[in-house]
């Protein structure tokens, strides 16, 4: 019956189940000085005398309905507090959050989000389990709980970049945010029931309520060498000055041309670093560490981009420098393979401006299956050199397309094993394109998305070339 301790001003729509490989809600233990508290006030109250349950309050109300007139002249008198604002949430969903957690029921704010089967006030065990929630909501509304609310999505910067951050953040979330220049803290004042993005709320809810870890920030528009945002860089970061550096002016211009980008990109960055703080990834070398928390924060992104209209999932990332002549400075235009469309923007070569972002249809180049792979070897076949000349050729005269290398391997005795020799095989092949190329041609590896999986029908790798239609 463990409880997530977040209590904005408003109601707040339980977190979609989506959110369990990334970030789960941190969950009071039985141990928790609050939780023990909960528990007690449960005993005392269902041990009261008073009004009878009356038997409609055992049927169950739409999910985010308010608490049945029943139970408000149940539970109201026994606590001494107004329930009008508590919402109730029962549906599919709410159970396989609750699920999720590993709890019968949790409370964030005035929203009860109960599991399956949990909701049954006719009975000892319902009605315990409602008047454990419930005291919840009483410790929140009391502020007896606020120690352990809200207090650690740390954001430094001017006041006008960490106001551009916040109203970046603020519509899909359906937050309403605070910055407390003298801590810092980024905090939660009013929600919305629905928000556009589930996925958002719940990773900003997590971060601002684990009492353990933390997401530190700093937004700036000139910092040198980054691009968006930047992972703290080197071994000792993580310790000595594990601050997520964004550059803010890039988010914004991004939002702006591409609405939903700009905030995608800003809680990967959030969440990355979140990520950064965990104890087990800070233990690995730093580049195991990145890897960790990158790919979390990849997942937030692409299943934000889907929530706001538009799903895919980064693929790689990299820049053509272009020339426009007649005088004109250069640029990079930087190129996002998004599996399902592209993400193309353009970016100044002196002062990384960022302008002209769309998202653009894909256009295939070419495709190549290169089969006769040997189990006990992640050498080429001699079948090979034909496909990966041509394969260099493509990517000469496109310099704007990406490459995703499929490998399918089912020589081996078991998935692990196959799974092993296609990641061999992709990454041979991939290899070889590049050392042939030489490099000198902009086909590095940022070009390419690797994938490796077991089939037992087929020994091969695809090769599939795609540009964005511009």
């Amino acid at each position: 019956m463990g409880m997530h301790t977040f209590a904005p001003k408003g109601n707040q729509q339980p977190v979609d189940s989506r959110l369990a490989p990334v970030a789960k809600l941190a969950i009071s233990s039985p141990s928790d000085l609050h939780e023990q508290e909960a528990e007690r006030l449960a005993e005392r109250v269902t041990r009261l005398s008073g009004p009878l349950m009356q038997p409609a309050a055992g049927a169950t109300p739409a999910s985010g309905a308010a608490l049945p007139d029943e139970l408000r002249s149940y539970f109201e008198p026994r606590f001494g507090h107004d329930f009008s604002r508590v919402r109730i949430h029962t549906d599919a969903r709410a159970a396989r959050s609750a699920q999720t957690l590993g709890a019968q029921a949790y409370t964030l704010g005035n929203d009860m989000v109960l599991g399956a089967g949990q909701y049954a006030p006719h009975t000892g065990a319902g009605r315990h389990l409602l008047a454990h929630e419930l005291a919840h909501v009483v410790q929140q509304d009391n502020g007896s709980v606020a120690p352990m609310i809200q207090r650690r999505l740390l954001v430094t910067g001017s006041k006008k970049d960490i106001r551009a951050a916040l109203n970046l953040l603020e519509p899909a979330s359906g937050f309403t945010l605070q910055h407390d220049p003298k801590t810092h803290e980024v905090t939660i004042t009013a929600s919305k029931l629905k928000p556009q993005s589930f996925v958002l709320a719940g990773q900003l809810a997590t971060i601002m309520g684990d009492p353990k870890q933390d997401a530190e920030i700093h937004l700036g528009q000139d910092q040198p060498g980054v691009s968006f945002g930047a992972f703290p860089g080197n071994s000792q970061a993580l310790d000595d000055n594990p601050v997520q550096e964004i550059r803010i002016d890039q988010m914004v211009a991004l939002e702006r041309d591409v609405p939903g980008a700009g905030v995608a990109k800003m809680a990967h960055e959030i969440v990355e670093n979140y990520a950064g703080h965990d104890p087990q990834v800070k233990e690995n070398a730093w580049q195991f560490a990145f890897g960790e928390a990158h790919g979390r924060a990849l997942d937030v992104e692409n299943a934000i981009e889907g929530e706001l209209g538009h799903p895919g999932a980064r693929r790689n990332t990299f820049s053509v420098l272009i020339d426009p002549g007649k005088g004109k400075p250069p640029f990079f235009r930087e190129i996002e393979d998004r599996g399902t469309h592209f993400l193309v923007l353009d970016k100044s070569s002196d002062k990384g401006i960022v302008s002209n972002a769309r998202r653009v249809p894909r256009i295939q180049v070419a495709s190549y299956t290169i089969n006769g792979f040997m189990a006990n070897s992640n050498t080429l076949p001699k079948t090979a050199v034909a496909d990966v000349t041509a394969i260099v050729k493509d990517l000469k005269k496109i310099p704007t397309a990406s490459v995703l290398v499929e490998g399918f391997a089912g020589l081996g005795k078991t998935a692990d094993e196959n799974m092993r020799l296609a990641d061999k095989w992709v990454f041979a092949l991939r290899d070889q394109v590049i050392s042939l190329a030489n490099d000198q041609i902009g086909v590095s590896w940022q070009r390419f998305e690797t994938v490796g999986q077991p089939d037992k029908s087929r020994n091969s790798v695809v090769v599939t070339i795609d540009r964005p239609d511009i």
